[in-house]
């Protein structure tokens, strides 16, 4: 539930913080750029750990 909250206030909420726009801007990657890479919604790090990082 945790997940699917953080996904939806990803894509729906305006964010402030420069970790967080980073964090959306990663995930946003995601989806419009590289759809088999950066899985890592509420973190970049678990790309890196399960290798789902871009290697641009």
């Amino acid at each position: 539930m945790i997940y699917d909250l953080t996904h939806y206030g990803t894509h729906h909420f305006k964010i402030k913080r420069r970790y967080f726009k980073f964090v959306k801007f990663n995930h946003m990657q995601h989806h419009f750029k590289c759809p088999d890479k950066r899985f890592g919604v509420s973190s970049p790090i678990w790309d890196y750990v399960f290798g789902t990082s871009p290697s641009e």
